[in-house]
């Protein structure tokens, strides 16, 4: 079968270049995360994820989203600030590396670096994925798995490597335990 081609920048510094576009995507979409994260207790189904995840136990409707729970387990236990505001972190951290997932997909998928950060950029700021990103909810996970899983069975595609496949195949299995849409 006929497979894309693979688009690999010329230039060792084009390359290198990249790769600090995404990591500047995922450290300014933290940044402005973190800076406009709900500080504390929420309500509805946030404050029920919160207490969840406390607890450290998947119960009632956390209870179909296991791996958010354990992995806002973990955030609990970073020193200082309030536990509640530090699970409200997790969802900072889950779409910021979402934002830098897209970025290196559309830079394989040949779309220039000027592009693929305005994309990027309008991905962290657009209205809904913000609001999830600063509140404890489960769609920033779900949204990171996504982007992973299209990343992977993009770089399958391109290369015909079978551990791309592979992995393509774990992040959905991994990703299911975070949320169903995945």
């Amino acid at each position: 079968r006929a497979r894309l081609p693979i688009v690999m920048p010329s230039l060792h510094t084009t390359r290198s270049a990249a790769w600090r576009d995404t990591a500047l995507v995922l450290g300014a979409a933290l940044a402005l995360y973190v800076a406009t994260l709900a500080p504390g207790v929420l309500w509805a189904d946030s404050g029920h994820l919160q207490l969840s995840a406390i607890v450290g136990e998947a119960q009632g409707s956390a209870g179909s989203h296991p791996l958010w729970v354990w992995i806002a387990h973990g955030f609990t236990h970073i020193p200082g600030g309030d536990p509640a505001g530090r699970v409200n972190l997790v969802s900072a951290v889950m779409a910021a590396l979402t934002a830098a997932i897209v970025h290196r997909t559309l830079l394989e998928l040949g779309i220039g670096r000027g592009p693929a950060l305005l994309a990027a950029a309008a991905l962290t700021v657009a209205h809904t994925f913000w609001t999830h990103a600063v509140v404890a909810e489960v769609y920033s996970l779900a949204l990171a798995f996504m982007a992973l899983i299209v990343w992977l069975a993009l770089r399958w595609y391109r290369t015909g490597r079978r551990a791309y496949l592979l992995a393509t195949a774990f992040a959905l299995g991994v990703g299911l335990l975070a949320h169903l849409l995945v």
